[in-house]
């Protein structure tokens, strides 16, 4: 079975189904592996920096959440998490899953969005079944290795008589 690392997880080419496994911790894992791990100096930079920005901003949240009033916190975090369940909710209703197995049977047609470099993520859009869809999100551009398991994504799905819009 072919596995190949996406943005979250990973997505494996079995003999009759796609197998998807992502969570938010894997993403952590995938960067770091990507940017530490894999990358080159600049890549290690970023991955400083972009540890540098998380951490202080943690920080300056909890220094601030400390100096305001509890209900602005309150009505910061019942707010914060009211965005989420909207935008869960309005991808739910365009048909979006977070199944983790797909039959190639049931697939219509992927579709591949390339993205932009700072503002959005290349990405596969899977259709399949009644009006469902399920992203394949991969890592930015500016990432090492990522157009080569874009390919390698690709030539999978074209070997299971997949087509690539």
């Amino acid at each position: 079975m072919k596995e190949v690392k996406t943005k979250r997880g990973t997505i494996a080419f079995g003999e009759e189904n796609i197998l998807l496994e992502e969570n938010y911790l894997d993403y952590f894992r995938n960067l770091y592996r990507e940017l530490w791990e894999e990358g080159e100096h600049h890549h290690m930079l970023t991955m400083f920096l972009l540890v540098f920005a998380i951490t202080y901003s943690a920080v300056m949240f909890v220094s601030v959440s400390l100096l305001v009033n509890l209900n602005y916190l309150l009505g910061f975090i019942v707010t914060a998490t009211a965005v989420y369940a909207l935008i869960w909710s309005i991808q739910r209703k365009r048909g979006f899953t977070t199944e983790g197995k797909i039959s190639y049977e049931d697939i219509k047609q992927v579709k591949f969005v390339e993205g932009k470099n700072w503002f959005t993520c290349p990405r596969f859009i899977i259709e399949y079944g009644q009006d469902k869809r399920r992203y394949i999100s991969m890592h930015s551009h500016m990432i090492p290795g990522v157009d080569d398991r874009i390919e390698e994504i690709k030539s999978s799905f074209e070997s299971k008589d997949v087509e690539i819009v």
